[in-house]
């Protein structure tokens, strides 16, 4: 059957327009001519074999009953050369729609073009559908394998080539379905209007984009199925927040790999949220989020994450990241060889968490210093917190930690570091002391550790005079932190930071230091110039400022009080450097202050 010509019009009404209906049948629409029919079946009964063709300027409207090419029977669409279907009024379009059905669908050219409302290329039968050669379809929803026994494939490929799902787009839907998708040679998919999902209720989907841009809303990975998604060379943007294996039994797995293949999420990006998920950018790819989740919450069964970065130029960015928080999960982030994970602000590594660095390998929390672009840079490997970075430690590094910014640990989980620990002057170890077991070591470093910077204490747990508790372990232990706030814990207690080679304790000790006169923890010069300045004369009764003795008048017992306790404490850091060269011995400074009294003295 051939309708052809302008102005050629075919008005198929009552049972509609039917090709191949239960034994062999071939038709085109061609040359401008144009069909309207409320049903189009191409491939009826088992026994029914169709081909339609819709070509040249030929259009076919479809009312609102069905589109269904392969019902039963074996059915092929061909709408190439500036044809054009429209199937938006259809209440139900399938491409291979029964079991045992075989459907076709080809949009092929420039000015080709399909519409439709809700397309399932693979119903419950085998159904294939290819967009190519700068062919457009617009669609609401797309199910790429959708029933059980559904084996759907879906081709988008070559430069002008679009296909638009203004809601949905599926592929893999419910058990026993199985979808596959390609996106290649310069192909553009716009799925942004809502959802987008490999794998969503029990099925198996795959999509691979090679050279080609998807461009998603909402994105999910294995939500309740088997997921995979393959980028090469291409280009995924998620304007909302995506997924991989994120329900119950949803397994997603996504490999992003080759120097220009980038996928970035505007929101949360979760791997095994309760699933299993698993993210691999490797040969100097890119992915980037906002948020980035591992393993973040507990599922009814085991939810798995793993963050692989891998190969020089490979870049895993995001403002946050949470890594194994839920004490049923498994949760790693793993980087190796020269490629870098770089998070802006706060990495909070889970009690179930590991990070993992090797061959060069970084992890950099926080703004960077000018040194990290070094190719010298001490920050050219391992985890790394820098600047305004903070790394929350509660899990496991595989490898080194430096600190240039601020590492915060809490003492009633077992945490540590495989490799050596550094910390420079302007670095923070923020410690809470959650429990006082002496088995819970707060950080223990299987490497040496190198001890500069801020030590602030927060204490959570009631601690007696005497008690002394292990914050630190190592192979080796070298410096010291050059300032320790939070010690002051009240009850006229504080805390007292003990160095040994291989541990560093806190000891609860008396928090009243005799003539410690301006309060500053330290018996120095400050302390012995109050008394000199208020000398001879008579004060209020134990005046904190310059009578440790508490009999109202400034004089001898006070000065030795004073002298007697000299260099007691810890320095302040800003007069460290002064106070080394400027401080006498207390039998010197004696006899000096005892000579200029006499002096005086006798000179009165």
């Amino acid at each position: 059957f051939q309708a052809q010509g302008s102005g050629t019009l075919i008005n198929a009404g009552g049972w509609g327009f039917h090709v191949g209906d239960a034994g062999a049948g071939e038709a085109s629409v061609r040359l401008g001519a144009e069909v309207v029919t409320p049903r189009l079946h191409v491939g009826g009964a088992a026994t029914g074999e169709g081909i339609l063709t819709v070509s040249s300027n030929g259009k076919i409207t479809v009312g609102v009953d069905a589109m269904i090419v392969g019902e039963f029977g074996d059915g092929e669409l061909k709408i190439n050369n500036g044809g054009e279907l429209d199937a938006t009024a259809s209440g139900y379009s399938a491409i291979g729609d029964h079991a045992g059905s075989v459907g076709s669908l080809i949009v092929n050219g420039n000015g080709s073009r399909l519409d439709a409302d809700v397309l399932r290329v693979a119903y419950s039968g085998t159904g294939s559908m290819e967009v190519s050669a700068g062919a457009d379809v617009i669609l609401n929803d797309i199910y790429v394998g959708d029933q059980a026994n559904g084996v759907g494939t879906l081709d988008v490929t070559g430069s002008g080539s679009t296909l638009t799902a203004n809601v949905r787009l599926i592929v893999g839907s419910y058990a026993g379905s199985m979808g596959t998708a390609t996106f290649s040679n310069g192909a553009v998919i716009d799925g942004t209007g809502f959802y987008n999902a490999i794998a969503t209720e029990g099925g198996t989907g795959q999509v691979t984009v090679d050279n080609a841009e998807w461009h998603t809303g909402e994105f999910h990975v294995g939500q309740r199925g088997n997921g995979t998604l393959n980028v090469t060379d291409g280009i995924i943007t998620t304007s909302n927040f995506a997924t991989l294996g994120r329900f119950d039994n949803g397994v997603g797995v996504a490999t992003i790999s080759g120097p220009t293949a980038n996928w970035a999420v505007n929101g949360i990006l979760a791997i095994g949220p309760l699933g299993s998920g698993e993210l691999f950018v490797e040969n100097g790819a890119s992915v980037s989020s906002q948020t980035l989740f591992i393993s973040d919450y507990a599922g009814v069964g085991s939810p798995n994450g793993l963050v692989d970065v891998d190969g020089t130029g490979s870049l895993l960015t995001a403002a946050n990241a949470y890594v194994g928080r839920s004490n049923i999960t498994t949760a790693k982030l793993e980087v190796g060889n020269n490629a870098v994970v770089e998070i802006a602000d706060t990495l909070e590594l889970g009690q179930t968490g590991t990070l993992t660095t090797h061959n060069g390998g970084l992890i950099q929390i926080g703004t960077p210093p000018v040194s990290l672009a070094d190719a010298d840079s001490p920050f050219s490997s391992g985890v790394v917190t820098t600047g305004n970075g903070t790394l929350d430690l509660r899990g496991l590094i595989e490898g080194d930690l430096h600190n240039d910014g601020t590492v915060t640990a809490y003492k009633n989980t077992l945490v540590g570091v495989m490799g050596a620990y550094t910390q420079t002057a302007n670095g923070t170890l923020d410690l809470t002391l959650v429990n006082n077991n002496p088995n819970l070591g707060v950080v223990n470093f299987l490497g040496d550790a190198q001890l500069d910077g801020t030590l602030s204490l927060t204490l959570q747990s009631l601690l007696a005079l005497g008690d002394t508790v292990k914050i630190i372990k190592a192979n080796n232990i070298t410096g010291q932190f050059a300032n320790v706030t939070g010690n002051d814990i009240g009850n006229d207690l504080a805390l007292k930071v003990i160095y040994q080679p291989d541990t560093v304790l806190v000891e609860v000790i008396s928090a009243i230091i005799p003539g410690d006169l301006d309060s500053d923890g330290f018996v120095g010069i400050n302390d012995l110039n109050l008394v000199l300045a208020a000398w001879n004369q008579n004060v209020p009764p134990a005046d904190p400022l310059a009578d440790p003795s508490g009999d109202g008048f400034v004089g001898i017992d006070d000065l030795n009080t004073v002298l007697g306790n000299w260099n007691a404490g810890t320095p302040p850091q800003s007069t460290r450097p002064a106070l080394q060269t400027s401080i006498p011995e207390p039998t010197s400074a004696t006899s000096v202050v005892l000579c200029l009294f006499a002096l005086c003295r006798w000179r009165a």
